[in-house]
């Protein structure tokens, strides 16, 4: 979001091309509103809340249209705008989607409406502008569009609450997004049943992203992966373990019943199913992934292994590759890659997952956003260390294109990822200048991307 203030008269908010321009109204004495604003397609009003339970506000407009409604894959058409007021006050329904099993949809195709968060108060009107060192005058527009836009993006999303992914990307870049496949058992993974899957159509998506990142040579970035981000994936994958499928077999600590020899016929046959190269590529893959299990393997260290299988393979392969790829196509920009192994809340002894459980899929997110300090009740005070952490780096990004250096302190210096160091950070709520590394994962990232492809296919 871009947002400009003329105080004390008029605002004026540019949003993705949507053009608003609204009187503030403020009563003496309190925080300003901006009340009725006027876009391109007509009138709108939201509502004010506050924000923080003590003197910030902030106004919320919800489903305000910013294309017509749209016909069955069909490109979005403009919308041809509203008379009177309209009350953003109502979500409107998602977009259309799968669930998370693959196995129904929800939302609906009218679905182009934008929800937007204005920050009121002594920063928060200027907020992006003061993300990305604009001025808070007559000057500030002119500002803003010079500003990368890959940076005005992440400084606008900071600012609403979202976050820019580039999960979709990274998972086209080494192919995990597959095809129609209904069942969910280890011959036919999870990642297989992501039915809607990227079509490179030369229109939206003009060529393999792994082509495009010489458009990103100027363009600051940076990733993350979830240390084991895809255990919420391989739960319903291996359902002979535990009995009540992985999940279970992770939150149940397993079955002592069932024979080594049956824990290693289901690894193989996830492995299988994950390579599609037959016999050869599964037996290597098996070996790379199972060489410190020795004669008698506990438990958890093929609970672990069967995570980190899909993890690597669903997130933190794809991810490397696209960090090298930037870092190899940068110019002026700059490369930064991260770790998140803060563990996981509902591990523990009377917890749904074993106590050596880390960071799931989507962990991260209610510490970027400050979860721990809306809910205090719900987080130990070292969740608040790492969610001061998360956002200090990214608000420093956000600003500067250098998560080290803006208004925000940060624990430990991040250093840039190159093609030659590849270094990261991990961040924990316990982390220090040791948690400086390099070369994440790299023996699985050069089987999968260096080994895997030379294998026959048998």
């Amino acid at each position: 979001m871009i947002n400009k203030i003329l105080w004390p008269d008029e605002t004026t908010i540019e949003l993705f091309g949507l053009h608003a321009k609204g009187h503030i109204w403020r009563k003496p004495g309190t925080i300003p509103t901006l009340g009725v604003v006027y876009t391109e397609g007509g009138m709108v009003q939201g509502k004010n809340i506050n924000s923080d339970g003590l003197f910030r506000t902030m106004d919320v407009f919800k489903g305000i249209p910013f294309a017509d409604k749209p016909g069955k894959f069909e490109k979005p058409k403009r919308h041809p705008g509203w008379d009177g007021v309209l009350k953003a006050t109502k979500f409107k329904p998602r977009c259309m989607q799968l669930n998370l099993l693959q196995s129904d949809t929800r939302g609906q195709e009218d679905c182009l409406y934008l929800n937007i968060w204005v920050p009121q108060g002594s920063s928060g009107t200027y907020y992006v502008a003061e993300k990305v060192g604009c001025p808070k005058d007559d000057q500030m527009m002119a500002c803003l569009k010079l500003i990368d836009a890959n940076v005005l993006t992440l400084a606008g999303t900071t600012a609403l609450g979202g976050s820019p992914s580039s999960e979709y990307l990274l998972r086209l870049m080494y192919g995990a997004v597959a095809r129609c496949e209904k069942d969910t058992e280890e011959d036919h993974p999870m990642v297989d049943n992501l039915v809607l899957s990227p079509v490179i159509d030369g229109d939206f998506m003009p060529d393999h992203p792994g082509n495009r990142f010489h458009n990103a040579a100027n363009s600051d970035h940076h990733a993350r992966v979830n240390s084991m981000d895809a255990h919420l994936f391989t739960g319903p994958d291996i359902i002979y373990l535990g009995g009540r499928g992985l999940i279970g077999y992770l939150g149940g600590r397993g079955h002592s019943c069932i024979s080594l020899s049956h824990y290693r016929s289901d690894v193989k046959l996830l492995l299988s199913s994950l390579t599609k190269k037959g016999e050869a590529a599964t037996n290597n893959a098996f070996a790379e992934y199972t060489a410190d299990w020795g004669d008698d393997p506990r438990q958890k260290t093929i609970k672990k292994t069967v995570v980190m299988i899909e993890t690597d393979y669903i997130f933190l392969v794809p991810t490397q590759v696209a960090l090298y790829l930037h870092a190899s196509n940068a110019q002026s920009a700059r490369t930064y890659s991260y770790l998140f192994s803060e563990p996981s809340r509902m591990a523990g002894i009377v917890q749904p997952y074993p106590s050596w459980m880390e960071a799931d899929h989507a962990d991260d997110l209610q510490y970027v956003f400050g979860k721990p300090f809306t809910t205090p009740l719900a987080y130990w005070p070292s969740h608040r260390d790492v969610s001061r952490y998360l956002i200090a780096y990214w608000t420093n990004f956000a600003r500067t294109g250098d998560p080290n250096n803006g208004e925000s302190k940060v624990p430990v210096t991040w250093p840039a990822y190159t093609t030659s160091g590849q270094k990261y950070l991990e961040i924990n709520a316990h982390m220090n200048k040791n948690y400086v590394h390099e070369k994440m994962r790299v023996r699985f990232v050069n089987w999968w991307f260096n080994i895997f492809p030379s294998l026959p296919s048998i």
